[in-house]
């Protein structure tokens, strides 16, 4: 077995697992229905921990093994969470099988409904603003959400024009990137550039990221500032949106 065939397989299981219900099945039929598709995945996990010891922490082939005796709900946690440390093993040791992936409890309220990002920079920055939104920390949730757009703006900067065009993204006199609101500018005055990367990233996108700009600073910088759960919420969707269409230009650049 190689590297790259047991990952997918990884892959593919930790899909089945996140497919099965959280909780038990009403019926006698269906429970059995499930839990003979768990048994099934809980096996294939532990064939691919066991052979891959040397890289993922055999221990979750105990936990896995050992929790035969519990209730369903907390056999379903231990197999996803085996299946994701599993997972992490693998890029840990080779990087280039994949991406960092999203993990959030799963009572945890979050923001940003997102698997996948382009470096682990971006998993840490996510799991931190569903972290504190999960929390009701609401200003510093704008502040990252702020943060989180900008570093996308200029990794797509720095990805699509390089050293050619530095000055887009980076100021070389001051030995720094350049300020949100130039960055937004010269994306702008380059928008064309990107049509036949994805036709929906446009001047229109660019307006509504500069909201999270102009909220972000509000947060920073006013003594009166006052964002509620509502004021995030009613923005979610277009969050989520934006997250997704700025990391979709960027990997397809």
């Amino acid at each position: 077995m190689t590297e790259k065939t047991d990952f997918k397989k990884l892959e593919a299981t930790i899909k089945e697992a996140e497919s099965l219900p959280k909780v038990k099945g009403n019926s006698d039929k269906e429970f059995l229905d499930i839990e003979s598709k768990y048994n099934e995945l809980r096996r294939n996990a532990m064939n691919l921990i066991w052979h891959w010891g040397h890289l993922i922490d055999r221990k979750n082939w105990y936990h896995l093994n050992d929790s035969t005796s519990l209730g369903y709900e907390d056999r379903i946690e231990i197999l996803l969470d085996a299946l994701y440390t599993s997972r992490d093993g693998f890029l840990r040791i080779y990087p280039t099988l994949g991406t960092p992936t999203i993990r959030t409890n799963s009572n945890q309220k979050c923001l940003i409904s997102i698997t996948s990002t382009p470096d682990d920079f971006y998993n840490k920055l996510i799991n931190e603003i569903n972290i504190l939104y999960d929390n009701d920390r609401y200003i510093p949730v704008c502040l990252l959400l702020r943060k989180l757009f900008e570093n996308l703006i200029i990794d797509i900067l720095r990805k699509k024009y390089s050293s050619t065009q530095a000055n887009l993204f980076y100021n070389t006199s001051k030995g720094m990137f350049q300020s949100f609101s130039v960055l937004l500018d010269n994306l702008k005055a380059k928008i064309d550039d990107f049509k036949p990367i994805d036709p929906n990233f446009n001047n229109e996108i660019i307006k509504r990221i500069d909201f999270y700009r102009e909220r972000g600073n509000s947060s920073a910088h006013s003594i009166s500032v006052e964002i509620t759960l509502k004021d995030i919420d009613d923005k979610k969707a277009e969050i989520n949106y934006l997250v997704k269409l700025l990391m979709r230009v960027l990997n397809n650049i």
